[in-house]
């Protein structure tokens, strides 16, 4: 079958619209373990209980040789087209994204990978680090306790969907176990480099506000999540990341 009604592109995969469905289509044949392992963790995530809800995983195919997901199909509009077309109404709509990110951190779950493993890995394999700056980013990872709090990884306002009175929670493939203020400080990273820096800054007020966890505890991990991003090798990025990195106390 050939999938023609495409409606979102990726670094890793497409995602095609048929027959009421959604189909995210890897771009690459052998990416069966990929496609596995982010069905898996989809999976574990709609077994949880939110007040939001979670497309459903429908079944594992393959398109024109090439793994595929076929999910529920959500139609509405993202938090981001919604603060593009009110902006006006932006402060309501972090509020919103803070309240979810609080809910979703409420929960535990200690069968996920661990955060802070993915961090370290991303950070040791980063070769434009010097080793210094690399040491001094491992060492704090090393020194913050270990929390097993359900992490998002990659919530922002384009993963969050509004469909009629139901809101939807989209791209669950970076899920993990870890600190509250880690997945926090993640998205003040997707805020400032898809957003602005003004809405990055005010949403991790109302975060802090919600969640009662410190402005500090969020601004300490920065730098760490920071250098994660680099590792995307995305040149229009690079200048804030790295600067997020130099500047942050780590101390």
């Amino acid at each position: 079958m050939i999938l023609k009604n495409l409606i979102a592109e990726g670094t890793a995969a497409d995602v095609y619209e048929q027959d009421g469905k959604a189909i995210k289509v890897f771009h690459h044949p052998h990416s069966k373990t990929k496609a596995l392992r982010e069905a898996l963790t989809h999976a574990r995530v709609e077994e949880l209980e939110f007040n939001f809800s979670v497309p459903d995983i429908l079944s594992i195919d393959i398109f024109d040789g090439k793994w595929a997901i076929v999910m529920e199909l959500v139609e509405g509009e993202t938090l981001e087209e919604l603060m593009e077309r009110n902006p006006e109404k932006t402060e309501q709509y972090l509020k919103q994204m803070a309240q979810i990110q609080n809910e979703i951190n409420h929960i535990q779950v200690p069968l996920f990978h661990e955060y802070r493993n993915r961090l370290r890995r991303q950070v040791t394999e980063l070769a434009s680090l010097d080793d210094i700056t690399k040491y001094d980013l491992l060492s704090y990872l090393d020194s913050v306790k270990r929390h097993v709090k359900l992490c998002h990884g990659s919530l922002e306002p384009k993963n969050i969907m509004i469909s009629g009175n139901q809101v939807y929670v989209l791209n669950w493939v970076n899920a993990t176990r870890g600190n509250a203020s880690a997945d926090a400080a993640n998205t003040f990273v997707l805020l400032a480099l898809h957003s602005s820096q003004e809405n990055a800054d005010q949403y991790i007020r109302y975060f802090c506000a919600e969640s009662g966890i410190s402005k500090r505890n969020v601004q300490s991990w920065i730098p760490i999540v920071a250098a994660a991003r680099l590792t995307l090798g995305i040149p229009e990025e690079r200048e804030l990341l790295t600067r997020w990195i130099q500047v942050m106390d780590l101390d």
